[in-house]
């Protein structure tokens, strides 16, 4: 889980729940929304700052994440 520090999602977290080569895919909290971010952006948030790793979720929340993650992604 990270947290985003600045910007419009500032105060939220994120879930990472889906990885390629050229993005990576998350769901936030509170909100369950999917995001998607660029890699090269995901990269420069770290480096700047702008998102933090917070924790690794223990296994059953991180499932319930997951659960949210591809019901949403079904919808879109």
């Amino acid at each position: 889980m990270f947290a985003i520090n600045h910007g419009d999602m500032g105060g939220q977290y994120i879930v990472l729940c889906g990885k390629s080569t050229k993005d990576r895919s998350f769901v936030s909290l509170p909100e369950k929304k999917i995001i998607v971010v660029p890699e090269g952006d995901f990269s420069e948030g770290i480096e700047k700052d702008v998102i933090t790793f917070v924790a690794a979720l223990p296994d059953e929340v991180y499932a319930y994440c997951k659960e949210i993650y591809e019901k949403e992604v079904t919808n879109i």
